[in-house]
């Protein structure tokens, strides 16, 4: 039986790892989104004066400092630590979920934790006003995809996709996104239906050339922009790569959509090591599930192109149960 902890394993394990930071030196650049005037004028208004503060040595440590910031910018909302979840409860608000603002935290340069933490104030209140008028944010619809949990989490709306997810759709400005929930639907007059269609469309058009070949058969999107996951709708696009035997798509973060063809198994093998390593370490992963494009839609499947090919998914299978809350 061929070892998962192989010399050869570990050796193409390390050349995908360095091909993967080359690859993200290399990446284009997002197109520039037109900001309506209006709403560069409320960025403005919601500037809060953080006060320099002691590192945070733990997320507890970080929310509470968050929790004094928003207080100084006059965030009108009592606010409590759970530790269970993670999250800071906000009275009559979705919850703020602060692993990743955490986590970008500890991985700042001390001098720019003060404009992360004014960032992640901005983006706590603008989520919170919640009443934008849909002409005003038409070009910032974006989808996203996302777990069930996080979906529960902000109270955002959302349609089943592939296993244990979501799609919904984010007005994206330039440093935080708001999810859009039941009350902006009822508030725009509009369904979900249709705020996706522009969402996609807008994501379309901000994706030139979506998809690079990484290596023989392997595929990726390189926009590491935070909306590559969504990239997975895609589906015109993916279905015109010729994948042989079809797709199969991995989003293990949001800045990581793997594709390669169903009947590939070198391709598959190198998928399943690069998707494990842009899992190892992230403080949100999405989805270690493999997803087979079958009639237009994306449904969980198991690789099987070789035996070495179903033996590798099948572990990844295990660590996707894994992963998913109890």
């Amino acid at each position: 039986m061929k070892g998962a902890f192989s010399y050869t394993s570990v050796a193409i394990a390390g050349l995908l790892l360095l091909l993967r930071i080359v690859l993200w030196a290399s990446r284009p650049a997002a197109p520039t989104l037109y900001i309506p005037e209006s709403v560069v004028n409320d960025f403005r208004d919601h500037a809060p004066a953080v006060v320099p503060s002691p590192p945070a040595d733990s997320i507890r440590d970080f929310a509470d400092l968050l929790i004094v910031a928003l207080a100084q910018a006059n965030f009108r909302h009592q606010l409590r630590w759970d530790a269970g979840s993670a999250t800071i409860l906000v009275d009559g608000q979705p919850d703020i979920g602060v692993a990743d603002m955490y986590f970008a935290w500890r991985a700042a340069d001390p001098e720019d934790r003060r404009k992360l933490l004014e960032e992640d104030v901005r983006g706590v209140m603008l989520n919170a006003r919640g009443w934008w008028e849909l002409d005003e944010v038409r070009g910032l619809l974006l989808p996203m995809v996302r777990t069930q949990e996080r979906f529960a989490q902000v109270k955002a709306h959302g349609t089943p996709f592939g296993d244990g997810l979501k799609l919904g759709v984010v007005i994206n400005f330039p440093d935080s996104m708001v999810y859009i929930g039941d009350p902006t639907l009822t508030r725009w007059k509009t369904d979900f239906a249709t705020v996706s269609r522009i969402a996609l469309g807008n994501l379309r058009q901000r994706s030139p050339r979506p998809f690079q070949e990484v290596l023989p058969g392997l595929w990726e999107s390189r926009f590491h922009d935070h909306h590559d996951e969504a990239r997975i709708l895609l589906v015109e696009e993916i279905e015109g790569l010729k994948l042989k035997g079809g797709a199969v798509a991995m989003i293990p973060n949001r800045d990581t959509l793997l594709l390669a063809g169903r009947d590939d198994a070198q391709a598959l093998l190198a998928l399943a090591y690069t998707a494990e390593n842009a899992v190892a370490g992230v403080p949100s992963p999405i989805s270690m599930t493999p997803l087979c494009l079958e009639r237009h839609e994306w449904k969980p499947c198991l690789p099987a192109a070789s035996a070495e090919v179903r033996e590798r998914f099948w572990a990844i299978r295990i660590v996707a149960r894994a992963m998913a809350p109890m």
